[in-house]
């Protein structure tokens, strides 16, 4: 059975990504995501514009070029100190949460920091 390409009826995008702002974010070119992710240049460009379908093993390389997961593309990427800080602390383990509080209660002058 041939292989069948992702498309949508003519006029239509590929809803759900945030390529094209994570590529930004990273302060990448659209030819290095393209060596990266080894597409070309003008698939990176559909991609990033909903002119081309994607799938999970793609958003996966991609995520892989921006380093952040494959979900994190479904959502714009950190734009400021508070969405930057909530973006490392969900990539954070138990550990170093905790790491994390202690720190931040220091910064405060919290006592509970010791």
């Amino acid at each position: 059975m041939p292989h069948r390409r992702n498309k949508l009826p003519k006029g239509r995008n590929w809803p759900g990504h945030y390529l094209k702002e994570w590529r930004e974010f990273r302060g990448l070119s659209q030819e290095q995501v393209a060596l990266r992710v080894e597409l070309s240049v003008p698939q990176v460009s559909k991609l990033e514009n909903g002119k081309q379908g994607y799938r999970q093993d793609t958003l996966e390389n991609f995520a892989n070029a921006y380093d952040c997961a494959a979900a994190d593309l479904l959502n714009p990427p950190p734009t400021s100190e508070t969405t930057e800080f909530s973006f490392f602390i969900r990539h954070f383990d138990a550990k170093r949460i905790a790491q994390a509080l202690r720190i931040l209660r220091a910064a405060m002058g919290d006592e509970k920091a010791a």
